[in-house]
């Protein structure tokens, strides 16, 4: 086998997504998380560990979304900005209610028979 200088043969992989897969918890101090990278596909293409301390732990409280944020932005990620979808507004008709006229009603002569008598 022949013998080469070293050479770095870099490849690219595009990150789209994340998920936490495990948290050791220092309490009161520190948290050390487990965060598995994947792209596109949903495959798992690396593992990395992101430590959480001093300040940043305080402010975890038991807000689950701080933990993403501190994991987007030690990372070194940039989240989507969040698209409003855009409604098309809805046209109401509007119904005018049928109004049937009002007929009076037929009055018929009322004709008593004469009765004469006869002689």
């Amino acid at each position: 086998m022949p013998i080469i200088v070293p050479f770095d043969l870099v490849s690219t992989t595009t990150i789209t997504s994340f998920d936490i897969d495990g948290i050791d918890i220092q309490l009161f101090s520190s948290a050390k998380i487990r965060v598995n990278l994947f792209n596109s596909q949903r495959h798992r293409v690396d593992i990395r560990y992101v430590s959480l301390s001093g300040d940043d732990y305080t402010k975890w409280g038991n807000d689950d979304q701080y933990i993403i944020t501190f994991i987007t932005n030690a990372l070194g990620f940039v989240s989507p900005p969040v698209v409003e979808p855009v409604l098309d507004p809805v046209v109401v008709p509007v119904v005018e209610p049928v109004v049937e006229p009002v007929l009076d009603p037929v009055v018929e002569p009322v004709v008593e028979p004469v009765v004469e008598p006869v002689i």
